[in-house]
């Protein structure tokens, strides 16, 4: 079972201006999380996938793995598309259209590098 755990808050590595980048990347996350979790999404799922599989009687292991992504990369146009998309709940969640508009442009930077969000892979298997 592929998951992703969500650690935007702490994804950017090197941008033009760290802090601006650290506050609108931790902007986005806690508004994008918000959105999800309005929508019926558990925001958690990706971590707690490791248990749901042990509670059913599994033997689970769980790699997780990040990549780096450059800005202007297709990696960074979906989150650069996700934020047009569904601005109006990003708003309703807390954050500024001015940071929106400062998040999409700065995904579109190349000198601006993030690690991407956690990816869980969990495998489990019956015993015998």
């Amino acid at each position: 079972m592929e998951e992703f755990e969500p650690t935007w808050q702490t994804a950017v590595l090197s941008a033009p201006d760290l802090d601006e980048a650290d506050h609108l990347f931790n902007a986005y996350h806690q508004a994008f999380q918000a959105a999800l979790a309005g929508s019926g999404n558990d925001p958690r799922w990706g971590r707690h996938a490791h248990h749901a599989l042990r509670s059913r009687g599994l033997t689970v292991d769980t790699e997780g793995t990040t990549r780096t992504w450059t800005g202007g990369s297709p990696a960074c146009l979906l989150p650069h598309a996700t934020a047009a998309v569904i601005r109006d709940r990003l708003i309703a969640a807390g954050m500024p259209g001015p940071d929106i508009d400062a998040f999409r442009q700065l995904l579109l930077d190349p000198d601006l590098i993030v690690k991407s969000n956690l990816a869980l892979s969990h495998i489990g298997r019956r015993a015998g």
